[in-house]
């Protein structure tokens, strides 16, 4: 089994719209966070838990696996994984490894213990869909599965939001926005990675925008994140050219702007963002929200 996890967006989140329930027949786990807050899941071994959704949206479905407690703590992780279908053809995958939460426990089921959540971002196009979020055959726990349905973050900037700044002194770029405001930019390329210092429990808020270079205007990239040295995932994007220009290059192709949230949890952490591609370049700025 591979370990990542993937996520590929074409917007950000937006007003968050609630749960869904699953239109196939799986056990509901009540999950208490914290002692306080109750959330259900629904989980499954091997057989897909199945959604119908009307796009345009972007899901989050958040994962935990179940472990029998006599089990839990004597191993430092468990992996997991699933396959996303939509409308009977797999769109994507994700694995990852996770530890124990301490503070997850079940209404429902007594005796076991709960991995810490991995949260997955879909964005849906419009019409109506059917997803299944298939187990992997070699998952050795159950999956827990929650989903959440958002609205599409259509906003660049926003009120609520506070911008930061890498830590280290990058060079920044000035955009042009084709209704004249100006906002600015750093550059992400393979030879430099950007490190931002940020105190939570904060939503960090990365806009980016492809450097297009070529013929081919209509292109794929893709940036990775990690969080104290811990790799997070692999953030992909579809992207074409925007009416934005370089201020001191008008002559320079941007992609239209695209969108991905991480959350930071409490305390300080160290975010890395690195471009794994020699060939791309990705203008970058940052916002946190509570």
């Amino acid at each position: 089994m591979r370990f990542y996890s993937k996520l590929i967006l074409a917007a950000t989140l937006g007003v968050c719209l609630g749960a869904i329930k699953p239109i196939s027949n799986n056990e509901k786990d009540i999950m208490v966070l914290n002692k306080l807050k109750t959330r259900p899941y629904y989980s499954s071994s091997s057989s897909p838990l199945v959604y119908e959704v009307e796009g345009p949206i972007v899901i989050k479905m958040i994962s935990r696996s179940r472990i029998k407690s006599s089990k839990a703590y004597s191993k430092k992780s468990f992996a997991m994984g699933y396959d996303v279908i939509m409308n009977n053809k797999k769109v994507d995958e994700n694995y990852y490894v996770n530890k124990i939460d301490p503070n997850v426990a079940s209404k429902n089921f007594s005796g076991y213990a709960y991995s810490k959540s991995n949260s997955y971002l879909l964005s849906i196009p419009s019409g109506k869909h059917r997803i299944k979020i298939k187990p992997d055959g070699q998952n050795l726990y159950p999956m827990c599965l929650r989903v959440i349905k958002h609205e599409l973050d259509q906003e660049e900037d926003q009120r609520s939001s506070m911008l930061i700044h890498p830590n280290e002194v990058l060079d920044s770029y000035q955009i042009l926005k084709s209704s004249g405001s100006v906002r600015e930019y750093y550059k992400l390329n393979n030879q430099n990675n950007i490190q931002l210092n940020i105190k939570g429990p904060k939503m960090l808020k990365i806009i980016s925008r492809l450097d297009i270079e070529g013929e081919n205007h209509k292109q794929d990239y893709s940036f990775t994140v990690e969080q104290d040295g811990y790799f997070l995932g692999n953030y992909s994007f579809k992207t074409e050219p925007s009416s934005s220009k370089l201020r001191n290059d008008p002559q320079k192709v941007l992609g239209k702007w695209r969108a991905c949230r991480v959350y930071i949890p409490e305390g300080r952490h160290y975010i890395t963002i690195k471009n794994p591609n020699e060939e791309t370049s990705v203008f970058m700025k940052f916002s946190l929200y509570e």
